[in-house]
């Protein structure tokens, strides 16, 4: 027999309420005597926490149940003699995160958030994972300043130099100078 904690069993008049073993003698239908083996097994209920993780927003189902918060939730059920099985689902839940960034790069250069590289101006979203392995949303607002060149035509009478930035041209040729835009961003002459 199974005994469930807290229970008792009736047999032959008499209740039992503890795990036991004894001989109950009978007299068969026959007339003759009988003993009968008797085995009372008791079973404890049984108290168990199961651990879970959420991500803030995120829903966890167990057993069609449906979690959106932290908590202590307890549960009884019935194990397979019978007896109560409480079990208490324990969630912890953790933050997703957000940032805003405002960022400006120069023409030819990418701006990079995780494995996406962005490199026009506009506004852009991307989904990390913060240091919970929840979500982390960046918020982008990029602007690509533009480079510039200009090519300048001019002569000087032989024995003078032209100063350009550091560097004076004495010589006819073709030159190149790379300056930086008031924007920051490269300037080619």
């Amino acid at each position: 027999y199974i005994l469930c904690d807290g229970d008792s069993i009736l047999i032959d008049q008499k209740y039992y309420k503890n795990a036991t073993e004894f001989d109950l003698n009978k007299i068969s239908i026959g007339g003759c005597d009988s003993i009968i083996r008797i085995k009372i097994i008791e079973i404890k209920d049984s108290y168990d926490t199961l651990y879970f993780r959420l991500c803030q927003g995120d829903t966890l189902d167990i057993k069609n149940n449906k979690f959106t918060k932290a908590g202590l939730f307890p549960f009884a059920y019935q194990n397979t003699y019978g007896c109560d099985s409480n079990v208490t689902i324990s969630i912890f839940e953790y933050p997703t995160s957000s940032f805003k960034i405002s960022s400006t790069i120069c023409q030819g250069e990418s701006f990079n958030i995780g494995n996406q590289d962005f490199n026009q101006t506009g506004q852009y979203k991307a989904t990390l994972s913060n240091f919970n392995n929840c979500d982390s949303l960046i918020e982008l607002e990029l602007t690509v300043n533009n480079t510039s060149s200009f090519i300048m035509d001019t002569s000087i009478c032989m024995g003078n130099s032209l100063r350009i930035g550091s560097s004076n041209y004495s010589q006819e040729g073709k030159y190149k100078q790379h300056f930086t835009n008031f924007l920051n961003c490269d300037s080619i002459l």
